[in-house]
């Protein structure tokens, strides 16, 4: 599908893909946050 490479089309291509991105990097952060504290109670527990 091509799309025509008008300003606003342009635009709202790059704001859907950096929207996707700080999603994609939420997620992952709210991962990395588990895993730590996961990585501490099992600590903790020993």
């Amino acid at each position: 599908m091509v799309r025509d490479a008008t300003k606003a089309g342009s635009e709202d291509y790059l704001y859907a893909f950096l929207r996707n991105l700080s999603e994609h990097l939420s997620v992952m952060a709210e991962r990395a946050n588990y895993a730590i504290k996961q990585e501490r109670s099992t600590k903790q527990a020993r």
